[in-house]
This record gives structure tokens, C-alpha cells and sequence, in this order.
């Protein structure tokens, strides 16, 4: 059995991440101050971390009866699912058969907007959003649900919470190539909205003066 990163969902992914997270304590009970611990370590003082995973990916009840060569080799093949490709900027990508695009660029005195046709309500939510997140990657297919949409499709066509689900079944490696163009796009937009407010509150700021 052979894992393919290209194939992983970023829904597996976080639930992977929430499986580590779980297993943290106990790592760190039998492994203290210790940050490079071997496979052999990890064997001899907690195996049953190794069957976790592995059958976290393979969906087998048991490894006891499996061959120990596969086991370890998925086993170290695991391991290096935390090492994501560098992020390439996606602005439209296919799922399940239906392509979703995020909102068009708009030209501006010379200059081009990223995304500059996202409606209020989108610019809201992923702001919003993007706040909330501070780290915590779970949140990142509700972002991906609030920006990249159907042709002709509307924020409020499908609840929000019915294509974030959808979003956690896109491979992991576009997931994160679609949001990096987003937290890319995103300083861009809060640089106009703040260039926009402080130009229209500064004649009333004269006029008070």
C-alpha cells in the first residue's frame, strides 16, 4: 500500500493532526526533553502510537498479523505526510467533477485588485474568518467554502457549513495552494479597505478641525 500525498483529503489531514494531537501526552510521558526520537525507540516504548497511526490510513482493525517490513515502512511513509509542499497560488480548482473559482481580479488605476469582485459578504466572512483562525488549520475549508464558488453561484445558495464539507474532501496539497492565494490576496484587500476608509473620513476630520 503506497500513500500519495496528491491524494490525501485536507479532512484526513486534520483528523490526522487531531489523532497526533491526542497521542502528544503520551509521547512526551515516555520520550521527555527528548525532540529526535528513532523508530526503534518508538517501538520498544509505546508500539501501540504505531498501530494508531497506521491504522488511522490503512483502515485495518489490527497490524498484528500484517508484515513487519510493511508496517514500518508505512509507518516511516506516514511521518513524512507532515512535510506539505511549498504552496503554489490557486485561483480555481476542480471538485467531484464541478470547478470553483474565486472572485475575479479588478484593474484599478493601473494597478490590479486581487479578487476585487468578492462581494461584501464574502470579503466579510473570510476577514471574519481569517481572525478566528489564528493557526487552527480545521478552519480552513469553511475559508476555501466562503470564497471559492460555482459559476453563477451565490454565498447564499448552499449553507456555508454544507460547502465547508464539501471543501474538507479537496486534496490537501490544492486545499493549501488555493489558500495561500487567499492569505496572499487577503493583506491586498485589507490595505484598499483601510486606503478607502481613511480617505473618506479625512474631510470630515478637516471640517472638525
Amino acid at each position: 500500500m503506497m500513500l500519495d500525498i496528491q491524494q490525501i483529503t485536507i479532512g484526513q489531514y486534520l483528523n490526522y493532526c487531531h489523532l497526533i494531537k491526542e497521542w502528544q501526552p503520551t509521547l512526551e510521558a515516555q520520550f521527555p526533553n527528548k525532540e529526535d526520537i528513532s523508530y526503534l525507540e518508538i517501538l520498544n516504548k509505546c508500539p501501540e502510537y504505531i498501530e494508531a497511526i497506521v491504522k488511522f490510513w490503512t483502515g485495518w482493525e489490527t497490524i498484528r498479523d500484517k508484515d513487519a517490513d510493511m508496517v514500518f515502512g508505512l509507518f516511516v511513509a506516514i511521518e513524512k505526510l507532515n512535510i506539505i509542499p511549498e504552496p503554489v497560488p490557486l485561483k480555481a480548482f476542480e471538485l467531484e467533477g464541478e470547478w470553483y473559482h474565486a472572485p475575479t481580479d479588478v484593474q484599478l488605476l493601473e494597478k490590479t485588485v486581487p479578487m476585487g469582485n468578492a462581494t461584501f459578504g464574502q470579503a466579510l466572512e473570510a476577514l471574519q474568518t481569517e481572525q478566528l483562525m489564528q493557526g487552527n488549520m480545521d478552519l480552513v475549508p469553511h475559508v476555501l467554502a466562503t470564497i471559492f464558488l460555482k459559476e453563477g453561484e451565490t454565498i447564499d445558495d448552499v449553507p456555508l457549513s454544507e460547502r465547508a464539507a464539501s471543501m474538507r474532501r479537496l486534496p490537501l496539497v490544492k486545499a493549501m495552494n488555493a489558500y495561500f492565494f487567499l492569505a496572499r490576496s487577503a493583506s491586498t484587500w485589507l490595505k484598499r479597505i483601510n486606503r478607502y476608509l481613511e480617505a473618506t473620513m479625512m474631510p470630515e476630520a478637516s471640517v472638525q478641525a
